[in-house]
């Protein structure tokens, strides 16, 4: 009885912290508020260069390490005219997708099979399935007369089907995206 209340009163603790970090954005930044909503709170971030934590050149990535830890590029990410706040919210869904696979290895297995194994093509599935308006390639406008011609992501578009894929295995998943409750 002991051992549960203690394991009991330390799982109010970090839903406590989760609670916190959901309805707080301690940074002010974009990338943080919208990972904090998704993640109610659960998913970590870190503001630094990813392509060290990735060992190449990206915009966000998510590592076996720290399977919970979204680690942006946050000097490109808050300072480039090209980045804006869609493309920033694609790569906060292209990451979760990340978290939610390294967390629910079973359910992503089978899943991965529509997707010939590839993580990110899945990924970007999950951000192009989930977000409105969202696609892999934007033109956006600097001025009345300037643009940037911007793709992100992996280059495939999935299809009807495998966006159904997507939707089942979220749906399986039993992380609805949400407020934090007891």
């Amino acid at each position: 009885t002991e051992r549960v209340e203690k394991t009991t009163e330390k799982l109010a603790g970090i839903l406590e912290e989760a609670r916190t970090e959901a309805s707080t954005n301690a940074t002010g930044n974009f990338l943080e508020g919208l990972t904090d909503r998704m993640g109610s709170g659960f998913i970590a971030i870190s503001l630094a260069t990813a392509d060290e934590f990735c060992e190449q050149d990206v915009l966000g990535c998510v590592v076996d390490s720290s399977p919970l830890t979204i680690h942006y590029d946050s000097p490109e990410l808050n300072g480039e005219p090209y980045i804006n706040d869609l493309i920033r919210s694609g790569l906060v869904y292209h990451e979760f997708a990340h978290i939610l696979q390294n967390t629910n290895p079973g359910p992503t297995s089978e899943a991965l099979e529509a997707f010939d194994g590839d993580w990110e093509t899945m990924a970007d599935c999950y951000a192009l399935t989930y977000l409105p308006g969202w696609k892999l390639d934007h033109r956006i406008w600097v001025s009345d007369y300037q643009y940037w011609d911007v793709s992100i992501g992996y280059g495939y578009t999935c299809n009807a089907s495998q966006k159904q894929v997507i939707r089942d295995w979220f749906d399986s998943l039993g992380n609805p995206i949400g407020p934090v409750s007891q």
